[in-house]
């Protein structure tokens, strides 16, 4: 792991660390847990574990342990993937892993559009795999606005409108950003890229359930 000193480099470091993209679908759940609870139906709290902790086995825990073998074994070098040339295999194992977890999903019957923007979560995997053979486009920004479009999408479910929090979505994304630039890991191109593809492709599903469905 490569150590930083100056204290803005440690903080987007840190904020890298806590936006890693296989953390951030158990947030979305978290926050979906919660939404759903307070708008729609109280959730059990045996509902709120097995969803949020199957989320983070499938999407965090798995893919985690699947890297952290590779590195062992010499096939990539760190977490991150940073050598574009390595990361065609770990996608294609943690696109495996999106799939168990949208399989998952279904088996514990979540809303359709929350299943859907898991499936659209493992295309913009699939189209970062492919662009990724010629260019780094951000795989963190491209998670980051796919977990941007399913919080907009259950706003649009649920009827709310809070400019406070499309504001706070789009500022997190932005620090985001800034992080990946200040790291050296990707220029500002291929985080705008990384974010805008996660954003378009996650947000389809949503709002054809909540406007067309």
């Amino acid at each position: 792991m490569q150590k930083y000193t100056d204290i803005r480099d440690i903080l987007a470091y840190i904020w890298s660390i806590v936006c890693y993209p296989l953390f951030v679908t158990t947030y979305i759940m978290v926050i979906f847990c919660a939404l759903f609870s307070h708008y729609m139906l109280p959730l059990p709290a045996s509902y709120w574990l097995m969803v949020i902790g199957g989320t983070a086995f499938f999407t965090g825990v798995l893919p985690l342990t699947i890297l952290s073998v590779m590195i062992k074994l010499g096939r990539v070098k760190n977490l991150d993937v940073t050598d574009r040339r390595e990361r065609t295999v770990p996608y294609i194992y943690t696109l495996g892993c999106i799939a168990c977890w949208c399989a998952f999903l279904h088996m514990v019957k979540m809303p359709q559009y929350i299943f859907w923007s898991a499936v659209a979560s493992a295309v913009v995997l699939l189209i970062v795999m492919v662009i990724t053979l010629r260019w780094k486009i951000s795989v963190h920004l491209s998670s980051m606005g796919g977990a941007v479009a399913m919080v907009l999408g259950m706003m649009m479910q649920y009827g709310i409108f809070s400019a406070r929090v499309i504001v706070l979505l789009f500022l997190i994304s932005w620090l985001l950003m800034l992080a990946r630039i200040r790291l050296h890991a990707h220029t500002p191109a291929q985080t705008v890229a990384g974010f805008l593809l996660g954003l378009i492709v996650v947000l389809i599903p949503n709002i054809f359930f909540a406007y067309v469905h």
